[in-house]
């Protein structure tokens, strides 16, 4: 791990700065020509090769080979509304997000955790958001089990001639923003670190991990608690990381606590906290201050992050050890 003291003043910093923010006029949703459809659905082997999962694409302009991001829904699904599981109602939040990636050159790919398991795809179906935690099915567990999901995707995209491998980053909003935390988490109890995974060559080595995993991660507005998966204070992340939240958000309180911590046990992670600001102000306010600063940093985060040649060509030409294809 890093020194903390390169990190600390950066956290210090964006929180000082942020809290200054007031919103702008609570404005509607983004109009439609700020949203776009998904141009494909892709289905893919899930971590355990027990299921196929279902994967929604947008692509940039150009042939590529791009940078790409996996998305994480949060816990109403990808959907608009229950009983149409079809790309073209994929909700509106995520069409207005997909186009903001693609536009700035990004291929995106949201996993569905949820329909491929019989979740969220009939008008019947108990709202997940309003059933505790604790009460919601393992197998759609953000802490537990998504981060497979998130895993499989990035697995997924890396077998794509049109994605450059070393170049793959993650995103998520509230419970899938949860899973990302979860997902990129260096700690000892990581799910992706569990007796048997074996994803990560060397658990010890953080730029390492970066390499075989996501080189960049963004979590708006994610409940930061994980689900009291992680002991008091232990909480690590491997990944350059950007966390977002609202200050009227009694989903995100934790995160001013989390962050810290983490940027203490040697993460690099920045929190961007937002004083006047709720749950999916992101997109609910989309034309307000708070809500066009998160878009300028995630892009800026994501496209910085790109640039870095050292960090994501990490690889020697050639490399097959951790995916089926070369790193470009």
């Amino acid at each position: 791990m890093r020194p903390t003291q390169r990190f600390l003043p950066r956290f210090l910093l964006a929180m000082t700065a942020i809290l200054a923010l007031c919103p702008a006029a609570w404005g509607a949703q983004p109009p439609n020509t700020e949203k776009r459809s998904p141009d494909e659905k892709v289905t893919f082997p899930s971590f355990d090769g027990q299921i196929m999962l279902d994967g929604f694409i947008w692509r940039p302009a150009g042939e590529g080979p791009h940078p790409a991001l996996i998305a994480l829904h949060g816990c109403g699904g990808p959907f608009a509304n229950n009983g149409n599981p079809a790309f073209s109602n994929i909700a509106g939040k995520f069409k207005y997000w997909g186009k903001q990636l693609a536009d700035a050159g990004f291929l995106v790919m949201m996993v569905d955790s949820y329909t491929p398991r019989g979740f969220g795809d009939e008008p019947t179906d108990p709202e997940v958001c309003l059933t505790p935690w604790q009460q919601r099915p393992p197998e759609i567990d953000a802490i537990i089990t998504r981060p497979f999901d998130a895993t499989a995707g990035l697995n997924y995209l890396r077998g794509l001639s049109e994605v450059r491998p070393g170049r793959i980053g993650l995103i998520g909003w509230s419970n899938g923003g949860s899973a990302a935390l979860a997902t990129i988490a260096s700690s000892s109890e990581a799910p992706l670190l569990a007796n048997g995974v074996n994803f990560f060559s060397d658990p010890t080595d953080a730029e390492r991990m970066r390499l075989e995993g996501f080189y960049a991660s963004v979590s708006i507005y994610p409940g930061c608690g994980l689900q009291n998966h992680f002991s008091n204070g232990t909480y690590s992340s491997y990944t350059r990381g950007l966390v977002f939240g609202g200050a009227l958000d009694t989903i995100a309180v934790a995160c001013p606590t989390l962050v810290p911590e983490a940027v203490m046990n040697g993460s690099d992670l920045v929190l961007h906290w937002y004083a006047n600001e709720d749950h999916g102000y992101d997109y609910e306010q989309w034309d307000g201050v708070a809500a066009q600063d998160t878009r300028t940093r995630v892009l800026a985060h994501f496209g910085a992050l790109i640039q870095d040649a050292v960090f994501v060509d990490g690889f020697e030409s050639g490399d097959t050890r951790y995916w089926g294809g070369t790193v470009p």
